[in-house]
């Protein structure tokens, strides 16, 4: 069978031209797709139309939700300032040591003796048992604060301690000096054994 375009010579009952691909018969008696010279690509997928409303909603939609998230991260940022605040005052007003024993009531009043020799003390523990996390404070003022303080681990029962009048300091760093300040009043604080508060207070004209 002869093709009409280029006098190429093909087989009887061809649909197409061997050479230049035109069609052999009326185009209506065939089907593109059996053409095996032309290759056929697939249809592209449609695209899905979105009308404008619905672009609307789903704008709307991501933008509550953003204001949602952004909602959520301040209420976060809000909570962890808080707890920061919350220890924070803590550490701040948290009550010193001194302050801590003089407001608690003390169960056990100490059985003790202090003497002044113008340049030491002289101080007994008279109990049968050790004094423990002791604090002596020297000339307390409650209009002024904490007076000049000496801190020891333990006093044990029965023994007697010489101490020196410059060893007292304010928590400024300032020692009692006493050639230009008298001793007024003399506090100790401590634990017991048994972990009970326990004070002594004393004091000279």
């Amino acid at each position: 069978m002869k093709c009409p375009q280029c006098d190429f010579e093909n087989e009887e009952g061809s649909k197409f031209c061997s050479n230049c691909n035109i069609s052999l018969i009326k185009p209506e008696a065939f089907d593109i797709k059996e053409n095996p010279y032309i290759k056929i690509e697939e249809e592209d997928q449609p695209f899905e139309l979105i009308s404008d409303e619905e672009v609307k909603v789903k704008n709307k939609i991501e933008k509550e939700e953003k204001i949602r998230a952004e909602a959520k991260n301040k209420r976060t940022g809000y909570l962890v300032l808080l707890v920061l605040a919350i220890i924070v005052g803590f550490f701040i007003f948290k009550p010193s040591t001194s302050q801590k024993k003089e407001t608690q009531p003390s169960s056990i009043h100490l059985n003790a003796s202090v003497r002044f020799t113008e340049t030491q003390f002289i101080i007994e523990n008279n109990d049968n048992f050790d004094w423990l996390n002791v604090e002596m404070e020297l000339n307390r003022s409650f209009l002024k604060g904490s007076g000049f303080i000496l801190k020891t681990d333990r006093m044990k029962a029965g023994e007697t301690y010489t101490v020196g009048t410059l060893q007292f300091a304010k928590r400024d760093g300032t020692r009692f000096n006493p050639f230009t300040s008298k001793p007024l009043r003399f506090n100790i604080y401590c634990d017991t054994p048994k972990g009970e508060n326990a004070f002594w207070t004393g004091g000279w004209e």
